[in-house]
């Protein structure tokens, strides 16, 4: 069982390469294994961090290990790719906490010997951070595909259709952690309310300008393990998907049907815009998909 964010991570890590399940889903078995919303954020982070990075990462690897990424065993790699990427992306992480953390879980998951490679490989990346050996490649297309972490034929045809700068840009927009929206339950609290709720439990939010009662939450990996969610006081929700909700200029007593409705977002939304005073019906294809409505429901 994953006892902190590295642990987490791992165990993400490892279940997405065995079983090819998708990324959130190998993500959500770990972080509900008893972790608070800040090692879940830090865990999620780290996480979706290495898949956006791993090419990248891999490079590193390789520059400084005398067993190429190839050959290592894959529980190995998936060790050192997170710990290297702690050392290069996350300033905030000491360089010491991250070849530590990167050799217990190497003793932990792997062998001694394993062990001694990954403290080898990890402090010399720590010593050399201010000046990293550059990606050496035959093209450009080639070294930004390495260094970005994106597969060579689609930055060749970024490269095409848009230029180098533009191409960077992408690439770069492309790997950038976007943040989770919520739409505030404003039958139960007003949108200050909800942003103070959350920055006393430690999350990063702000109000998403083009919409009353939604907010922007960073780096937040396990919403349902804050207070504000457990109480009720907002539901997950894409602006897009809110202002759907928001066109239809529902008013108390109306009659709504949401007729695929799963998880719940604009069924929700549908029940604050008409003052919990409408009649919402919500529908979808299976029974889980239902039932996943009726937990938002009854959280509401």
């Amino acid at each position: 069982m994953p006892v902190n964010a590295r642990d987490a991570a791992l165990s993400a890590l490892m279940t997405y390469r065995r079983t090819g399940r998708r990324a959130e889903d190998a993500l959500g078995a770990a972080v509900k294994a008893g972790l608070d919303a800040r090692d879940a954020a830090l865990a999620t982070h780290i996480f979706y961090g290495v898949l956006q990075n791993r090419t990248y990462c891999d490079y590193i690897i390789d520059s400084f290990s005398t067993v190429r990424t190839g050959r290592l065993e894959p529980q190995v790699l998936d060790i050192l790719r997170l710990s290297v990427y702690q050392l290069v992306f996350l300033d905030k992480i000491p360089p010491s906490a991250a070849v530590s953390e990167g050799v217990r879980l190497a003793k932990k998951h792997a062998n001694p010997r394993a062990a001694g490679l990954v403290n080898a490989v990890l402090r010399k990346i720590a010593a050399t951070l201010g000046s990293l050996p550059p990606v050496r490649a035959a093209t450009e297309a080639e070294r930004l595909s390495i260094e970005k972490s994106h597969p060579l034929w689609l930055v060749e045809a970024y490269l095409e259709q848009f230029g180098l700068e533009e191409t960077k840009a992408l690439l770069e927009a492309n790997n950038k952690v976007p943040p989770v929206y919520a739409t505030v339950n404003t039958l139960r609290a007003s949108r200050e309310q909800v942003l103070g709720a959350l920055q006393s439990e430690g999350v990063a939010a702000e109000p998403y300008p083009y919409l009353e009662d939604a907010i922007k939450i960073y780096g937040q990996g396990k919403l349902e393990a804050l207070r504000a969610f457990q109480d009720g006081l907002l539901f997950v929700q894409d602006p897009a998907a809110r202002l759907c909700v928001t066109a239809a200029g529902l008013k108390p007593g109306m009659r709504v049907l949401d007729a695929c409705a799963a998880p719940g977002g604009k069924t929700f939304a549908a029940a604050v815009d008409t003052g919990g005073e409408g009649k919402i019906t919500a529908c979808d294809l299976s029974e889980k998909k239902v039932a996943l409505i009726r937990s938002g429901v009854r959280r509401l």
